[in-house]
């Protein structure tokens, strides 16, 4: 029969590790309904990022209750603790709206690969015996050996809280640099419930690091103090997922002093606009703005809008509007859309309404009949 302390750990440990599951599941089915490249770029790193709090939190069950199965995935386990500090980090990036996001080093990833690697190795050498033996000591806090086996397991828990001290001192001060710029923003309350979330997300990180390399595996689930984080986190990962899956999250750019304008580096062209909007479909956002496409191209404003008058000879409204219809053909002719009503048919293409849809139509109507009747008399002249 199942003990009270028994139960007690196994719905701390548990907890966490459902409320993640349930969240990463939450995001990863809405990841086709985003609107931009940059809310995909979210979604991706936050559904890594649960991934890692599962398979850090299942280590730790294993390790609580199942040792046999522990002792094989440790390496595993390892890995999953120091990336949930990095897709923690990059998940600050992305918010506080930094540069740098997309140019985060592969030395980030190769020194935790590398080590787990290592970590395996090492196992496969080491008599099952002997490693489960060793990861007992170390998570019953047994006086240390002074043996080189020991020392490598023991590793295992430093690394882990040096990795998430770099990373939260790092995320802080982007998260600080990012403060002191929205406060010249007319948008910055916006902004605070965001930066108070990352910032508990950020000394959380830190402190469960430490926790867990001091509190051992044993006592994990019964003191105050584990119980506590487990709530902590549990309630964090919804507040992570729900903005983001309602599009709450207002990713605010913060505004640019004079003296530093924003240098733009991407180009655009023929085939790299039409590629954009066959592939990503924006067009598909009822409030799609040239503010989002100079965003996703990386091109100035002014050139962004000049490109499309003199190549289309249309400004950028009229240039969406024409993927929409298109759209609108291209979904008459599905099978799921042989009887839906024409309301639903149009907003689905990214029209706001029917009227929208009936006010673009006509006025492309109109204009290819001008065409026409301009062509007929430049002949007869």
């Amino acid at each position: 029969m199942v003990n009270t302390d028994t139960y007690l750990r196994s719905v701390t440990i548990l907890a966490p590790i459902i409320s993640a599951t349930l969240c990463g599941i939450t995001i990863a089915c809405s990841f086709n309904d985003s609107l931009s490249y940059k809310e995909k770029h979210l979604k991706q790193i936050v559904i890594l990022y649960y991934l890692c709090n599962v398979l850090a939190g299942v280590g730790v069950f294993l390790a609580a209750f199942f040792p046999v199965w522990y002792a094989w995935a440790y390496p595993i386990s390892f890995l999953a603790y120091i990336l949930f500090h990095i897709y923690l980090f990059r998940i600050v990036l992305l918010m506080t709206q930094n540069t740098s996001v997309d140019k985060i080093g592969a030395i980030h990833y190769l020194i935790p690969v590398g080590l787990a690697l290592f970590l395996s190795v090492f196992l496969w050498i080491l008599p099952i015996e002997e490693r489960m033996r060793l990861i007992e000591i170390l998570e019953i806090h047994a006086p240390a050996e002074q043996t080189f086996s020991y020392y490598v397991f023991r590793a295992r828990y430093w690394m882990d809280a040096s990795f998430s001290i770099y990373y939260t001192v790092w995320g802080l001060i982007y998260i600080y640099r990012y403060h002191r710029k929205m406060r010249l923003s007319s948008k910055a309350a916006d902004s605070t419930e965001w930066e108070l979330v990352l910032t508990t997300y950020c000394l959380f990180s830190l402190y469960s690091a430490l926790t867990y390399l001091f509190l051992p595996t044993h006592e994990y689930g019964l003191s105050i103090w584990s119980i506590a984080s487990a709530m902590i986190l549990f309630v964090l990962h919804i507040e992570l997922a729900y903005p983001i899956f309602v599009r709450r999250y207002q990713m605010f750019a913060p505004p640019v002093p004079p003296t530093e304008q924003r240098q733009y580096h991407g180009e655009i062209t023929i085939n790299k606009l039409e590629s954009y909007f066959r592939k990503k479909k924006p067009y598909l956002n009822p409030d799609y703005k040239i503010s989002d496409l100079v965003e996703a191209l990386d091109v100035n404003r002014s050139v962004v809008s000049q490109f499309i008058n003199r190549t289309y000879q249309v400004n950028f409204s009229r240039y969406v509007n024409r993927w929409r219809l298109e759209e609108v053909e291209r979904l008459r002719k599905l099978p799921t859309y042989s009887d839906a009503r024409l309301d639903k048919l149009v907003m689905d293409a990214g029209f706001s309404d029917a009227k929208h849809y009936r006010r673009v139509k006509q006025q492309e109507a109109a204009e290819k009949e001008e065409l026409t009747r301009e062509n007929g008399q430049g002949r007869m002249d």
